[in-house]
């Protein structure tokens, strides 16, 4: 078995080894003898999309700068230089590969005809054309192998590329991880389903101190399920309902794990103050104005998310666990984007109950 990693795991983050998500698929991959690699079109991915947020960060600090400038505030905003953070990232990239012996896959030699490169990996749109070329290059190399080879995306539209005959899987971390802990032993599978366990015990009994990293950051924690920018959102209560953790198997007493918690978050969304009533053809409704509004539209809505959480264990002699510490950050991302819409039609209701009796029933 070889485990091929999509740009989509690597994509965006600033030092590729503090990414803890897929450190229980590497610890597997090693354990089990499996090698991991790399398209090289994901490394260009990798590195271009580096680049696209430094820049991003290059010009709001120079924003900022001119900003303070016109209000005549002297602070001292240093340069970022574009030349050294990218040489410094790739410094830490080529690291990241090396510490967990990760060799590339090459580009593909030779793509198919040109018609039909058109016509096959692409949607409606004509995307996906990178896709397609990981896919191609991924397909050569694995069919010049006697093994299987599981390509792992966390890109849920990555398989529209796919043709049905190309001589790979592609699967999520969370079933890679599955697939790889079946080729365990009995007895290192049983050991690791325990210590799982163990540590699913424990973020349990902190839940309510990970709920306050957590709720401190609404647009984060919420940010697929909720348009914020017109609407303000209070959280006021996370409800846990399972915890799901992945430990990475290491020699020494610190075992890094991810845990994954599906929650309720309850809120009250407000929409901000900033609508004015209007008239037209015996109707009444609402526009955005700059003046405000003294009607304030507010809603109680309980959203399904799933939070992220890494941290890091100590173990004793016997596997127990005497201390956890998690990493301040707590992601969060919808189950169903459909609450989405959901939440909007639920405000623009009231907004035009609240304008017009004849559009209360829409």
């Amino acid at each position: 078995m070889l485990i091929g990693l999509e740009s989509n795991l690597l994509h965006g983050r600033v030092d590729p080894e503090a990414i803890s998500e897929i450190k229980p698929l590497l610890s597997l991959a090693k354990k089990i003898g499996a090698p991991v690699k790399i398209p090289e079109p994901c490394l260009v991915e990798i590195r271009e999309g580096y680049r696209e947020k430094l820049q991003e960060a290059i010009t709001e600090l120079e924003d900022t700068r001119r900003n303070m400038a016109h209000l005549r505030i002297s602070v001292e905003i240093p340069p970022i230089d574009e030349v050294a953070e990218l040489a410094g990232y790739d410094e830490r990239l080529k690291r990241f590969l090396q510490s967990h012996a990760i060799e590339t896959i090459p580009f593909v030699d030779a793509l198919p005809d040109r018609k039909a490169l058109f016509e096959s990996p692409f949607d409606a749109k004509g995307s996906n054309f990178r896709d397609a070329v990981i896919c191609l290059s991924v397909s050569q190399f694995a069919k010049s192998l006697q093994t299987p080879v599981l390509l792992v995306t966390n890109d849920r539209g990555f398989r529209v590329v796919l043709k049905g005959d190309d001589g790979f899987e592609v699967l999520t971390i969370e079933d890679a991880v599955k697939r790889l802990d079946a080729e365990l032993s009995d007895k290192d599978r049983a050991r690791r389903a325990e210590l799982n366990k163990r540590i699913a015990a424990v973020v349990r009994e902190r839940f309510n101190e990970i709920a306050k990293i957590a709720r401190s950051d609404a647009q984060s924690l919420l940010g697929d399920q909720i348009e914020f920018r017109n609407l303000t959102v209070t959280v006021e209560d996370l409800v846990p309902e399972e915890v799901l953790v992945e430990a990475a198997e290491t020699s020494g007493p610190r075992t890094p794990f991810t845990a994954t918690l599906k929650a309720q978050v309850h809120c009250t969304v407000r929409a901000k103050p900033f609508t004015a009533p209007f008239s037209f053809g015996g109707y009444r409704g609402y526009l955005p104005t700059l003046l405000g509004s003294d009607e304030v539209i507010e809603d109680k809505q309980v959203f399904p998310i799933r939070m992220t959480v890494e941290g890091e264990v100590t173990l004793d002699e016997k596997g127990n666990v005497q201390n956890i510490a998690f990493k301040p950050e707590v992601r969060g991302r919808a189950i169903s984007v459909s609450d989405i819409a959901l939440a909007r039609a639920k405000a623009l209701r009231k907004l035009f109950q609240k304008g017009s009796p004849k559009m209360a029933g829409q």
